[in-house]
């Protein structure tokens, strides 16, 4: 319930440059009669690419009124990330390769159309965020005609921003300005911050990610069932459960269920044999091979992908198999896999989960 005045002490942003004038606070599809929504108050963040979802409910629900805001359907803005138009031939590309059309192009078109087909009453627009220089007129036409009709463009070309390379020092002994590639990711908050109050539900990713409406469909039942889960803990006596770090299972405190927020695990399919012999399996952890995957949410637009990946097909990059845990939730979620997040909390709200 923090004001929105307020968010910046827990969502901390820095401040806007100059040269972010290109980010005007308007609808994408110019409505002079929009208006956000009155009712928005929490704001929730997926990392590894994520959702967020600013909006509040009520406790009492219809069936999927987590797909709604009251009457009127979730607006979504698909925010995504690209640093090169043509790829440069490092990290597994092939020098040349046209990105844009190739991986960008797909990759939202596939997300919007999913939109449109499985959330007809939504309505999404897309922002890009790009690396390199400008985005000339006949290139952003071929990303306009990919998109279903309706669909509003916004463009952030030349997005990333300058630092000082304290490595590199010019002779008088002062550091040069470069442009900091690695920033790149972090650009999407000045649009999160601009565009906050337009949207109920931001979708930030990079350009090769698979985002379906299955993905925050999912997100947003989660996130409903938590927050119910949420409000009926809190209505009761906080009681100590002992052993926070050792148990794995059984009842969750207020504190606890504050602390837990809907996320994704970003999973590829190994494409070679040479490739799955350089993946190290962590030591001490039992890997069960052979295990049948579902398909759909990972690896149908993987190249050369097996019609049924196995377990031992999938590597995830973000961090180590040993930062995992699972935990058995009360309600309906039963078992869960968890990423821990920080010890430095309060004892009655650390979430324990078995083997991490």
């Amino acid at each position: 319930d923090t004001p929105l005045s307020d968010i910046s002490s827990w969502f901390p942003l820095p401040t806007v440059l100059a040269t972010m004038t290109t980010l005007k606070r308007r609808n994408l599809r110019h409505e002079s009669n929009a208006s956000p929504c009155a009712t928005c108050k929490k704001l929730f963040l997926i990392c590894c690419g994520f959702i967020v979802c600013y909006q509040f409910w009520d406790v009492e629900r219809s069936p999927n009124s987590h797909l709604s805001v009251g009457s009127k359907p979730i607006k979504v803005l698909h925010i995504v990330t690209s640093l090169v138009e043509y790829n440069t031939g490092t990290r597994g590309t092939t020098r040349g390769e046209d990105r844009l059309v190739k991986i960008l192009i797909p990759a939202v078109k596939r997300t919007v159309d999913s939109i449109v087909a499985q959330q007809p009453t939504w309505e999404v627009d897309v922002y890009l965020i790009l690396g390199f220089e400008e985005l000339k007129p006949e290139r952003r036409q071929l990303i306009v005609d990919s998109l279903a009709p309706g669909t509003g463009l916004e463009v952030w070309d030349d997005a990333i921003p300058l630092h000082y390379d304290k490595t590199a020092q010019e002779n008088d002994n002062m550091s040069k300005v470069y442009p900091a590639t690695h920033a790149l990711a972090r650009q999407h908050r000045f649009v999160l911050r601009d565009k906050l109050e337009e949207y109920d539900l931001f979708s930030v990713w990079e350009d090769d990610m698979r985002i379906t409406a299955t993905h925050m469909e999912n997100f947003l039942t989660m996130k409903e069932e938590l927050e119910i889960l949420k409000m009926q803990t809190a209505s009761l006596p906080e009681v100590p459960i002992p052993d926070q770090a050792e148990t794995f299972h059984g009842a969750m405190s207020a504190s606890q269920l504050e602390r837990v927020i809907p996320g994704f695990i970003r999973v590829e399919v190994v494409q070679d044999e040479d490739t799955k012999k350089e993946v190290k399996s962590p030591e001490n952890v039992p890997i069960a091979s052979g295990i049948q995957v579902d398909p759909l949410p990972c690896c149908t637009q993987a190249k050369k992908a097996t019609a049924n990946p196995r377990s031992d097909d999938l590597v995830i990059w973000e961090t180590s198999i040993i930062g995992f845990g699972v935990r058995h939730f009360p309600g309906s979620f039963g078992w869960l896999g968890l990423l821990p997040g920080t010890t430095h909390v309060k004892k009655e709200a650390l979430i324990g989960s078995y083997w991490s």
